[in-house]
Parts: C-alpha cells; structure tokens; sequence
C-alpha cells in the first residue's frame, strides 16, 4: 500500500517542482533563508503534498483513460482502489491548506487558489481544449506569486531578472505540454485502432 502510494504521488515530480519554490524563494530574499526558515519549511512541506495529492487526483479522475493508455499504472493494475486513492488525495490536499494556514493568510489564500486550479484541471482537463495547456503553465508558475505571498522580495541585483524568468517558464512549459498532446493523440490513436481490430477479429 505505501510503495502504491509513493508511486502515485509521483515523488520524481513533485520534488523537483517544490524544490524549485525554495530556490525562488533564496533568491528573492537575497539569500537569506535563516529569518524564515519556520515559515519556508512549512511552505515547503504544503506545496510538496499538494503537488503530490494532485497527482493521486489525476490517476483517480484518468483511470479509465490510464486502462487502455498506461496499463502498467497502480489503479488500472488493481494494486489500490480507486476509493481509496481519492481519500489520500483529499487527505492530502486538506494537510496542504492547514500547513499552508500555519504560514500566513495570504499564502493560504494562494494555495487555496491553487487547489482549486489543480481540481479544475484533473476533472476537465479533456474537455477544455488548448486552455488545458495554458493552465499547467500557470500552475508550473505559481511557485513566483506564492514566493510573494510567502516574504518580501529584498532589493539585488538578480532580482529583477526573477520578474522575467515567470515568462519563459510559462511559454517553455506550455509548448512542452503542446509536444506531449500531440504524442498523446498518436498514442490515442493507436490503442484506438488496436482496440477496433481486436473487436472486428472477435466477431
């Protein structure tokens, strides 16, 4: 049940992409992390298993999909049910806010508003078209207004270079996520053709 889970969570992911909040973090304070040390590890801890309960929810809502896409993943294979997965993912997005509560309102207003971000992506993401790949750019991105929301920006040299970087994030993140639809639709295809030969040979 636990390495399910680990898998789910897709560690290789969400530790990265938190990991990033950190580094953005070290450069708007200046390098200075010991005067909100408490407060950044709390930020840390939120982002991680939010990022991760996300992930859980988009295996939960693409199981389906993942049954014919990615046999191999944990709930099409049957190692957890689907239940079950969705009450770690709740559990999990829950733990978010109430670490997210323990650094100020304004962080927790911000995870709350990612939260829902992340819940409108994995339950209609196949049905709102391009915005689908805008939308994971700007969730990529929130790392910056979170920052924000976290401490105040000390003034560095680098500092404004942190105002430009959010762009060319977005726009690398959002061509990436336009690369993968395409192989997704090739690999649609094909499991769709391998699917209605296979029904034509059973009549």
């Amino acid at each position: 049940m636990i390495l399910a889970l680990i898998k789910l969570m897709r560690l290789y992911y969400a530790f990265p992409l938190s990991g990033g909040f950190i580094v953005v973090v070290y450069y708007f304070r200046g390098g200075d992390l010991l005067t909100i040390h408490h407060e950044l590890l709390l930020a840390w801890l939120s982002l991680f298993v939010t990022i991760s309960a996300a992930y859980i929810f988009n295996d939960v809502c693409d199981v389906e999909i993942d049954m014919i896409n990615s046999p191999s993943r944990v709930l099409p294979q049957g190692i957890m049910r689907r239940k079950t997965a969705l009450a770690w993912s709740m559990i999990f997005f829950v733990a978010g806010l109430v670490l997210a509560g323990l650094c100020n309102k304004t962080f927790l207003i911000g995870m709350g508003v990612l939260v829902l971000l992340m819940l409108f992506y994995n339950m209609f993401s196949k049905r709102i078209g391009l915005l689908k790949d805008s939308l994971v750019a700007f969730l990529v991105i929130s790392i910056y207004p979170l920052t924000l929301a976290l401490t105040e920006a000390v003034q560095t040299p680098r500092l404004k270079s942190l105002y430009i970087f959010p762009i060319w994030l977005f726009l690398s993140t959002l061509g990436y996520e336009m690369l993968k639809d395409i192989r997704q639709i090739k690999r649609d295809r094909q499991s769709y053709c391998k699917r209605m030969s296979e029904y034509i040979g059973k009549k």
